[in-house]
């Protein structure tokens, strides 16, 4: 007799377009992100662990903020969770403007580079 192997639904689009999705994603916080993920779908850590190829414990650990992910991480879970690909740029540019502000004026200067943009924005420009 076989059994049937569940495979996790994918992410729906409309959760992509979320601002509070976009919002982590900006603020590159893996954590509240897969959080968001699993509230707005359903799904459980398994389910996220199948889809990325990162094992449920590790999921935990980045949903807890007890362990940070990677960059190869970060993209594992956008690659095995299908992200549209202009939602990887928020990744990067977040990225990019810590880079800029320690170039700048050093790590003090992270909080004024970041400052413009109120709570709840993107970042982006209209």
């Amino acid at each position: 007799m076989r059994h049937r192997v569940r495979r996790p639904s994918l992410v729906p689009s409309s959760v992509w377009d979320r601002e509070e999705v976009i919002s982590a994603l900006i603020r590159r916080d893996i954590a509240a992100l897969l959080v968001l993920l699993r509230r707005l779908t359903g799904q459980s850590q398994n389910d996220l662990a199948c889809r990325t190829g990162i094992a449920q414990g590790r999921i935990s650990e980045y949903m807890r903020g007890v362990r940070q992910p990677t960059l190869d991480t970060i993209e594992r879970i956008a690659a095995g969770l299908a992200m549209p690909a202009a939602l990887t740029d928020p990744l990067g540019a977040a990225q990019a403007l810590v880079t800029f502000a320690i170039e700048a004026g050093g790590r003090d200067n992270i909080t004024a580079v970041l400052a413009p943009f109120p709570p709840g924005s993107t970042g982006g420009s209209a």
